[in-house]
């Protein structure tokens, strides 16, 4: 198992590629749902909207009936997964010993950024800018570390310079994206809860179409190169991966114009449906609650009385903090877009901190287990 992260030697054991059935990756874990998503809003949105929806005077009755399936989406789905990181922090003795730093240091970090943005509510803007390039190189890695796990699990060996071309059309993917975030004219609306996200000035258009140029090329010639060694090969690469880099290269590549409410809201029901997922399953095998040929995974998630208590308790804390923590900022003096844009942007800040350290496939403990 180990070796197809590695090497292209593949392992005797047979293959289970789907960690719970192939219309369920296919949909929640590789990306089906987000296309769904963005079928039904390319239906109802205007061609030019650039504004949250729910924030637009223009925005039609279709176009508010997705904002806000989209926003309840965030309550159960979006905000829930970040505090799923905290269970796995907190959630033992041990836990908390090996992930001291998330569990001290992370929290006082994000109590120290949170008071400067209080004192100094200037700092926000850039709370933001950072908080979404950071957001995206976030999500493209979790589609990385998945797509390796898919691999392994269909005995689909990488050799070193593979693993190493993937891992290079992620950068540049999220370089990509940054760009989108700080470049002249994409972003010159877009908000974070009322929060502008103004361009910097020496990101010229010119700047920006010319790194569009470079990231498409270089994605083509990876794409092409693996493509063809494979072929070569008579290797198929597994489905989930295929469908999983196909999606964030389309998503990645999807204009702030028009799209800001996908970016703020589709990419983080997308990254949150496919880490609920391996939390979850995660969450089980270290309870000891196993599948059986009679309940799969799929269905102990809905029916073992652990899992609902596991995902009732994220839905509750998130509630509680993505509602209460505005009304605390509001209490010492922030207008309601920096109360509200705060908490979204710090309890981001956290939780994507914390998950760089403890999710990674090196440590033989989560690789088993996943």
């Amino acid at each position: 198992m180990v070796s197809t992260f590695t090497n292209n030697r593949v392992s005797n054991a047979p293959a289970k590629v789907w960690f719970f059935n192939a219309p369920v990756d296919l949909l929640v874990c590789c990306g089906g749902l987000l296309w769904f998503v963005v079928a039904i809003h390319s239906l109802v949105s205007f061609p030019n909207h650039r504004e949250p929806m729910l924030f637009s005077p223009e925005a039609s009755p279709g176009e508010k009936a997705l904002y806000y399936a989209l926003y309840t989406c965030a309550f159960l789905v979006s905000y829930p997964h970040n505090l799923a990181s905290v269970v796995r922090v907190y959630g033992s003795k041990a836990s908390f010993k090996k992930y001291q730093f998330c569990g001290i240091i992370v929290p006082v970090l994000t109590a120290v950024l949170l008071v400067g943005a209080v004192m100094q509510p200037a700092l926000i803007p850039w709370y933001a800018r950072v908080t979404v390039i950071w957001n995206i190189q976030h999500w493209v890695a979790q589609c990385y570390g998945l797509g390796l796990l898919y691999c392994a699990r269909a005995n689909f060996g990488l050799s070193p310079v593979e693993k190493k071309l993937l891992w290079i059309s992620c950068q540049v993917l999220i370089l990509w994206a940054a760009v989108k975030v700080l470049a002249f004219p994409e972003t010159q609306a877009a908000q974070i809860a009322g929060i502008p996200i103004t361009p910097i000035a020496f990101v010229s258009a010119d700047f920006f179409q010319g790194t569009e140029r470079v990231c498409l090329g270089v994605w083509g010639a990876i794409a092409a190169f693996l493509t063809y060694g494979w072929a070569k090969a008579k290797r198929i690469p597994p489905l989930p991966v295929v469908a999983l880099f196909a999606t964030i290269f389309r998503i990645t590549m999807m204009s702030f114009k028009g799209n800001v409410d996908l970016w703020l809201f589709g990419l983080p029901l997308f990254h949150a449906l496919q880490y609920l997922v391996l939390t979850s399953r995660y969450h089980a095998k270290e309870k000891g609650i196993v599948e059986t040929p009679e309940t799969p995974y799929w269905k102990v998630m809905f029916s073992a009385k652990e899992m609902r208590n596991y995902y009732g308790g994220l839905v509750a804390s998130a509630a509680a903090l993505y509602l209460g923590l505005p009304l605390l900022l509001r209490g010492v003096g922030l207008p309601t877009e920096n109360a509200t844009a705060l908490t979204f942007l710090l309890l981001n800040f956290q939780h994507i901190l914390t998950d760089a350290f403890i999710w990674r496939l090196r440590d033989p403990a989560v690789r088993s287990n996943l």
